[in-house]
């Protein structure tokens, strides 16, 4: 399968491939804190290192292929301000799910919306996918709302599906089909 990794572009934003530059960023304005990342990413990081070893590692995803990750850049200042990415592809069933983490300054303003309206456009018009899904912890009302401007609609709730400080917490699955991606398309 030929990579479909691209670079994309809105009005405001840049999203382009995570690289190991990024590490030092995005460690001191989110992966420093659990609290920041833990609807995100389920491991804590204790040291820099790990986090930055983990970055690093991107680039031989990229190089392999098929990876899709992206750092969010402010196109006005060049500022790295998040990630999105989409994983776990089901080519079989042509479906895929989507995550994004933005730096806590930059939240709340429409980056992460704006960031997910590009990638869900990727998804549909690039990847040609059938199926988009989020699993969002069903306490991070914030990405809910996200996921509802962007058209996703509340699919499911998995109980009890989300380790987090040895407690077990719901997840709510939102989904996009296709054509509902169309058909949103014409409004």
């Amino acid at each position: 399968m030929d990579d479909k990794y691209k670079e994309l572009e809105t009005d405001n934003l840049i999203l382009r491939k995570v690289l190991s530059t990024d590490a030092i960023d995005l460690w001191e304005n989110i992966f420093n804190n659990f609290e920041n990342y833990k609807y995100y990413y389920p491991l804590e990081f204790i040291k820099q290192e790990e986090y930055s070893r983990l970055v690093f590692s991107y680039k031989e995803r990229y190089r392999r292929g098929n990876y899709f990750r992206w750092g969010i850049v402010l196109k006005e200042t060049n500022k790295l301000v998040g990630m999105i990415n989409l994983h776990t592809p089901d080519y079989i069933n042509n479906k895929i799910l989507i995550g994004y983490i933005m730096m806590n300054k930059y939240k709340n303003n429409g980056i992460a919306t704006e960031a997910a309206q590009r990638v869900l456009r990727f998804v549909f018009e690039d990847l040609n996918m059938h199926r988009l899904e989020a699993h969002v912890v069903d306490v991070n009302i914030p990405s809910e709302r996200i996921l509802q401007k962007i058209g996703m609609n509340l699919e499911s709730l998995q109980k009890e599906t989300y380790k987090l400080y040895n407690e077990y917490l719901d997840e709510k699955v939102y989904v996009i089909l296709e054509h509902e991606y169309k058909n949103n398309k014409k409004i």
